[in-house]
């Protein structure tokens, strides 16, 4: 598994720098990129980043949101914090629905910053820890673990395949023991923002 780096993106100089001597000042490891066009070169060059993203909303060229629609298309399924100085309730709410993890508004407190990344870092390591327990599955146990998140019940799926109920909840049973999720909300939302169809793209955990 890669190093989780926070990576923060700024078209000004002056608050960039400051947001990089601020993680590292509490021991994250970050990189500073000038632009949202930047980081997505970089980004296709590094396949498997492990962190957050930290982006201004209004940038020339590329802006937060329009990077963070980038990096879904392209598979990149790090969370993101959005930051801005022109943050409203519709833009905020809008931007959570669409998957972005936070939305702070500027002027925020450096250890609310800080506390919301260390959030982040978490929920990316839990996505890394889901990928790697995603491939002890088998076939059928993935089989099954899409239709269940595609909101199929065990009934339906038993009829589908053939199978009894009773089979069908025992495949079900362990593939939530091996993924250490309660229920098959939990399942679908994990999955949902874990980029595990690209599970083939991952380094070897061996």
């Amino acid at each position: 598994m890669p190093e989780p780096i926070v990576y923060l993106i700024d078209d000004d100089p002056s608050v960039l720098k400051s947001l990089v001597f601020l993680c590292e000042s509490t021991g994250l490891r970050s990189m500073g990129f000038g632009s949202g066009k930047e980081f997505l070169a970089y980004a296709e060059s590094h396949p498997a980043l492990a962190g957050c993203i930290v982006t201004d909303f209004r940038m020339p060229e590329v802006s937060g949101i329009e990077l963070f629609e980038a990096l879904r298309k392209e598979h990149c399924w790090l969370p993101v914090i959005m930051v801005t100085a022109h943050g409203d309730v519709p833009t905020c709410s809008k931007a959570i629905r669409s998957g972005i993890f936070d939305f702070l508004a500027k002027p925020y407190p450096e250890d609310l910053l800080i506390t919301r990344i260390a959030a982040a870092l978490k929920a990316d390591e839990r996505r890394q820890t889901l990928l790697r327990r995603v491939t002890k599955l088998t076939e059928r146990e993935k089989e099954i673990m899409e239709l269940l998140r595609a909101g199929r019940s065990m009934k339906e799926i038993a009829v589908d395949s053939g199978t009894s109920i009773q089979t069908i909840s025992k495949h079900r049973q362990r593939l939530l023991d091996k993924l250490e999720v309660r229920n098959d909300v939990e399942l679908a939302r994990l999955l949902d923002t874990s980029g595990w169809s690209d599970i083939g793209k991952l380094p070897s955990t061996s």
